[in-house]
């Protein structure tokens, strides 16, 4: 076993570990959560994020908000560059709608507080960090750069580096035609689950 696949096990066997103990304090945490903090986030979030957008709330300007509140922090340390705008604007909406239809199907799913948890900790968290973050993919040995190839995140993290820095593993128009595609996908599913009636119908 080379360096490279026992880092790759170690990581996964964290991940594991982490995931079950975030999944049992997240679980003590719901409780202080619905005392103390829910009531006054369910009853100020819609007001903040309407006020901020001048229009209804929903998870993709969440997302939004979020994504801009970063970047005004960050450019005040780091010099930002600009190598393809479109690309940024773009990646950042189909991104956010990804990730909010994502939400959408996990609520939908989900029965209690810890299947969203494990949502979480088991797809989304993974599904990010091996998107290639942190690291080009040419990087890895060949299989692990096939496998990264098959992680949808990995196209919208790439397409993001080409908007920023005009580099990029794949062509961007390839990364923006398989974000697109997977976003359809996915609302696609999110509109079927809604229009059955899944869990939400008695």
């Amino acid at each position: 076993m080379n360096p490279f696949d026992a880092a790759v096990i170690a990581g996964a066997v964290l991940a594991i570990v982490l995931g079950f103990m975030s999944g049992l304090l997240r679980s003590l945490a719901t409780i202080l959560g619905y005392l103390i903090a829910a009531p006054a986030a369910v009853a100020l979030t819609p007001r903040v994020t309407a006020f901020a957008l001048g229009q209804s709330a929903d998870s993709q300007n969440e997302n939004l908000i979020v994504l801009f509140g970063v970047f005004i922090v960050t450019v005040w340390f780091i010099p930002m560059s600009f190598a393809a705008p479109f690309y940024i604007l773009v990646f950042a909406i189909l991104g956010s709608a990804i990730l909010g239809t994502l939400g959408l199907i996990a609520g939908v799913w989900a029965d209690k507080f810890d299947q969203l948890a494990a949502f979480q900790n088991f797809l989304i968290m993974p599904l990010t960090f091996l998107s290639g973050v942190f690291y080009s993919t040419h990087t890895l040995p060949p299989i692990w750069r096939e496998v990264s190839r098959l992680n949808p995140f990995f196209y919208m993290i790439d397409g993001f580096r080409y908007g920023f820095f005009g580099m990029s593993d794949v062509s961007p128009l390839a990364s923006l035609g398989i974000v697109g595609g997977f976003f359809v996908v996915l609302a696609g599913i999110a509109m079927r689950l809604l229009a059955s009636g899944y869990k939400l119908r008695h």
